[in-house]
């Protein structure tokens, strides 16, 4: 499972990373975001992020210049999520 992130900035930024756990409970993952081109990033979950059922996660890129910043603006609190589905026939 892969995820790209759009980073708009002038800048490159410092660090970019998403942060990823079973829906609910645990502590989060670390997966860097690597820059693929430009503005956009990509991180790919482990295999052990889509053996639960469901996992949430947010983005936190620390610009070279200033402060951390988180997508979505609540994580850790409220994070996105990833409802994941068995594939058909198994």
């Amino acid at each position: 499972l892969k995820l790209k992130v759009i980073v708009l900035s002038e800048n490159a930024p410092r660090s970019a990373s998403v942060f990823w756990r079973r829906m609910g409970g645990g502590s989060f993952q670390e997966a860097q975001l690597w820059n693929v081109g430009r503005g956009v990033y990509e991180a790919a979950f482990p295999a052990e992020a889509t053996r639960s059922d469901d996992l949430e996660y947010y983005v936190s890129v620390t610009e070279e210049q200033g402060p951390s910043l988180r997508f979505p603006v609540t994580a850790p609190a409220l994070c996105q999520t990833v409802v994941v589905y068995p594939a058909p026939g198994r």
